[in-house]
């Protein structure tokens, strides 16, 4: 696959240089729009921030944790530790080890 096709799988729209991974913290977080107009005052303050669900799993059940998320979750952001194995595991994931995935994408910016 070519970066170019790989971008069109994405629906990759171009970024300025200085965030190279913003298309995808904009897909993953996308920001809501506020409708309506409120007085300040009658209303908390509320976080346009999605709350997200976070897992914390047993060494060694990663990938099963990752298979379970995904019957809820369309994306999975392992947050783990550096040394944690995450690499390691993103290179056993195969499509049939997960129902209805034809299609496994490893995003990493750490450039090795």
């Amino acid at each position: 696959m070519t970066v170019e096709q790989f971008f069109q799988i994405a629906n990759y729209q171009p970024k300025p240089k200085f965030s190279p991974l913003q298309w995808l913290k904009d897909k993953l977080f996308p920001k809501k729009t506020a409708k309506g107009f409120t007085n300040k005052s009658d209303k908390p303050k509320r976080s346009l921030q999605p709350v997200l669900p976070q897992f914390v799993y047993e060494s060694g059940t990663r990938l099963e944790t990752w298979r379970d998320s995904l019957l809820n979750h369309k994306h999975i952001l392992d947050a783990s530790a550096t040394g944690t194995g995450k690499s390691y595991d993103a290179g056993r994931l195969r499509p049939e080890l997960f129902d209805g995935v034809d299609r496994i994408i490893y995003i990493s910016n750490d450039s090795r």
